[in-house]
């Protein structure tokens, strides 16, 4: 079993733990034997891994394969919730130019958001009212 513990420097501890349980006599459980393990290194290597396989490499930008993943959460979502959903695709003209004439660093400016245009600051949680004007 993997265990995790916040510690007080809050970082968290990660372990993992084989536990048997001893029996008496009667066969009743009068207690635990088990061996633990730290694997902070592991789930470190794993999580790193795991963040590899889900961002580019250049940018640090969710990639195609969590894309998709979130989008399939997201259908499932709105069917079973019933609620609706947008999706914004951008195609960036003359990408390529930009990435060929100003370097690799220019053209990933395009893309990684600034501490004060992060994605989130754009992302509706409420539903607005729909407007007469739009209406019809």
């Amino acid at each position: 079993m993997i265990e995790s513990r916040l510690l007080d420097n809050g970082q968290t501890n990660w372990t993992l733990a084989t536990k048997l349980p001893l029996h008496d006599e009667s066969g009743d459980v009068i207690g635990l034997v088990g061996i633990t393990r730290e694997i902070n290194e592991i789930r470190q290597n794993e999580l790193a891994l795991g963040h590899l396989a889900t961002h580019d490499e250049l940018t640090d930008l969710p990639n195609r394969f969590l894309m998709l993943d979130r989008f399939s959460q997201l259908l499932a979502r709105a069917k079973r919730t019933g609620a609706g959903f947008i999706v914004l695709y951008m195609d960036i003209d003359h990408f390529k130019e930009i990435n060929d004439s100003r370097g690799h660093e220019s053209a990933i400016s395009c893309f990684v958001p600034s501490q004060r245009g992060s994605p989130r600051a754009f992302v509706r949680t409420t539903q607005s009212p729909v407007s007469a004007a739009t209406s019809s």
